[in-house]
């Protein structure tokens, strides 16, 4: 975890706000409502989270729910609610202060395309258009990464890839491309 310096101008004055954010916190955002959630920093009994409409204005939210040096994360915001994942369960807010859990043992990896959540439990792909009742998917897996690209979700597992165009209903697996020539990467 580091601290941040989000520089925000107001009225001619720029203003050099200390935002501490996780390294594993993140930032979401969501095209529906154009709203950025962040989490920020906070105490052993307050954490503090962001949103913004233009990554500039922030507004802050403190609340006392999760008591523990530890912080939430991999934030969320989507169905008109903010998700974070803290000791192994997503939980939900719709007002930042108060929050109830979503469903135990899920991953902190989750997505949204606008339309639907998508959310892994205990290797399972589950989906939600309501962000409270979950339907599991048809794949399973371990999975390293879940993205939402456009409407389109895709997620990797050792090796595999897999794409769903039908909201995170259904998911087929695709082949990866096979690397060519030099390495992405080179230790110089």
């Amino acid at each position: 975890s580091g601290n941040y310096h989000i520089a925000s101008t107001f009225d001619g004055i720029t203003l050099d706000t200390d935002v501490e954010i996780g390294a594993t916190n993140g930032i979401s955002y969501d095209a529906n409502t154009g709203e950025y959630f962040l989490i920020g920093g906070g105490t052993r009994t307050n954490k503090t989270f962001y949103t913004s409409y233009d990554l500039v204005n922030w507004t802050s939210s403190v609340s006392n729910y999760f008591v523990s040096y530890s912080s939430p994360h991999s934030p969320l915001n989507a169905l008109g609610a903010y998700f974070v994942t803290f000791d192994g369960t997503n939980y939900r807010s719709t007002d930042l202060i108060n929050w109830t859990p979503v469903q135990t043992s899920v991953s902190s990896l989750k997505a949204f395309n606008g339309t639907n959540m998508v959310t892994i439990s205990l290797g399972v792909m589950y989906y939600s258009n309501d962000g409270i009742t979950f339907t599991e998917s048809n794949i399973s897996g371990t999975f390293t990464n879940l993205f939402a690209v456009g409407t389109t979700f895709v997620a990797f597992d050792d090796g595999n890839m897999y794409v769903s165009f039908d909201d995170g209903v259904t998911w087929e697996t695709r082949p990866l491309p096979e690397p060519t020539g030099l390495p992405f990467f080179t230790r110089m």
